[in-house]
């Protein structure tokens, strides 16, 4: 690689901007005068200003090549991987003496990795790892690699690209597994990504253990949605009672507490009528409207009395303000002066309609059903 650098800097006799590498990328591409890979190299470090040959010699002179080298087999393997996804190509066949040699680096490294903690979540909810701990637990897949039983076990916690740790259960027992993910739901300090995996895990395995977790989850606002709706679902499917759920409307403050009211709302649970009348009287205009729309599936006319204002004081109709079509739900005859007046609203012409959702259409279907 190094004589491919002299020669295309000899050939020029002078640095490179980002520019000349580009063009000279284009020339090479049908007639290959210079090697792809020197020129991928070069075009990096020419990003930001023109590069010269000694800088990149200086950077190489301290760089880990062995580590670049699995960094490289990591690249060829993983845009294979896409390509075949892509294109159904075939599978790249290595050399076995490049196998021996990333499992020989694998093998040295693993015990370098505390994978329980490899995983960063960043408040923006992005995921952030090392290069080392995705080569490792890459090649453990890759090559069907021999770590310790420890280091599977901390693999649990670890997984950058969200495709669960299936791959662990022939590796490990459903006890182990078991037991270190409730001593890591009990640390308090376990990433998110990770007790999505537990849930999803107990899901498939029935785990009730893990339902007092659950319910903490549910009530983290820190944890993105996913996990908390995953936690919801686990309390719903393994609880026979509802009574765990319906504390936590008590107890989360936040906007996920529409998703506990769905829930309770799916298990026509029987107090989920008063706290939605509660909601009403309150002073927040967004509980208001989820409380509304919920009541007015209930057949309570209370939430159809304040839905219709709404729209009279706004003379607009924004389905997303609402949430759920439920004027389609209707049954109750109280409901058509409501409806009525609603309707007559559609008509003037200060009136403000959705472009594909509009009241009109919905209040002829609520209509419609109420005649039927």
């Amino acid at each position: 690689m190094k004589f491919e650098f002299r020669n295309h800097f000899y050939a020029r006799n002078k640095e490179f901007s980002n520019k000349e590498i580009w063009e000279i990328e284009v020339k090479n591409w049908d007639n290959q005068i210079y090697a792809t890979k020197a020129l991928h190299i070069i075009d990096d470090f020419s990003k930001e200003e023109p590069v010269t040959l000694e800088k990149i010699l200086n950077y190489y002179r301290k760089s880990d090549f062995d580590f670049m080298f699995v960094g490289e087999i990591y690249s060829i393997l993983t845009q294979n991987e896409d390509s075949k996804l892509l294109k159904g190509n075939g599978e790249i066949k290595l050399n076995e003496k490049y196998v021996e040699k990333v499992s020989k680096w694998c093998y040295e490294h693993i015990d370098e990795i505390d994978f329980r903690t490899a995983l960063v979540i960043e408040p923006n909810k992005q995921r952030s790892t090392s290069y080392k701990a995705i080569y490792l637990q890459f090649f453990f897949q890759k090559f069907n690699l021999n770590y310790s039983e420890n280091k599977l076990l901390e693999l649990l916690s670890y997984d950058y690209y969200g495709n669960g740790f299936d791959y662990l259960e022939h590796k490990l027992s459903l006890s182990k597994i078991k037991d270190r993910i409730l001593e890591n739901l009990n640390s308090g300090s376990e990433n998110e990504v990770a007790i999505n995996n537990f849930y999803n895990f107990g899901f498939k395995h029935k785990i009730l253990d893990f339902i007092p977790f659950a319910l903490d989850s549910i009530k983290n606002s820190k944890y993105d949605i996913s996990v908390r709706r995953s936690a919801l679902e686990y309390v719903y499917i393994f609880k026979d009672t509802d009574n765990d759920i319906e504390k936590l409307l008590l107890e989360v403050v936040d906007d996920f507490k529409w998703e506990i009211v769905k829930t309770l709302f799916n298990r026509k649970h029987k107090n989920l009528e008063n706290y939605l009348l509660n909601e009403l009287a309150e002073d927040s205009d967004i509980n208001k409207r989820q409380a509304s729309v919920y009541l007015i599936e209930l057949q309570n006319i209370e939430g159809l009395k304040y839905y219709t204002e709404k729209i009279k004081t706004e003379m607009q109709y924004m389905p997303r303000f609402f949430d759920r079509n439920s004027l389609r739900t209707l049954t109750t005859k109280e409901a058509v002066p409501y409806l009525l007046t609603m309707l007559e609203l559609t008509y003037k012409k200060e009136f403000i309609h959705h472009d594909y959702e509009r009241l009109d259409r919905e209040v002829y279907e609520a209509l419609t059903t109420l005649i039927v």
